[in-house]
């Protein structure tokens, strides 16, 4: 099953997978904090982030430009918050699309196809 965003399979129905960002504490070198300190500083809490990769599938390499229009038409100024949704029903809420990057070619075989990533973050702190 696709990925959807804020309820729309916004990159259709090739393959695709989910991978969580690192959870936890950023943490600092000090001496970025305070000059010639040894180890380390605490600086919060990561930004709760979830990448997407895979692959935009068409018929045609028209189908792909249409695909990749929408996925632009997705990504917003601000990023809006949205429930993000894998393929087996575990949902991320307050997620915000934040980028996508599309691969560096076009695959042709029986269909059309081109690599993505794209990326969502819940952010701790909005301003």
């Amino acid at each position: 099953m696709a990925v959807t965003f804020n309820g729309e399979m916004i990159f259709g129905t090739g393959p695709q997978r989910l991978s969580v960002r690192p959870v936890g504490l950023e943490l600092l070198q000090r001496f970025r904090v305070i000059p010639n300190a040894p180890g380390l500083q605490p600086n919060g809490f990561l930004d709760f982030a979830v990448v997407v990769r895979g692959r935009l599938v068409s018929g045609e390499e028209s189908g792909l430009w249409e695909l990749r229009d929408a996925i632009a038409q997705a990504l917003t100024d601000p990023p809006q918050a949205a429930t993000l949704i894998d393929g087996h029903g575990r949902e991320f809420e307050n997620m915000r699309f934040v980028s996508f990057a599309a691969g560096d070619r076009t695959d042709r075989g029986r269909v059309a196809s081109l690599a993505f990533e794209a990326l969502f973050v819940q952010f701790n702190h909005w301003p």
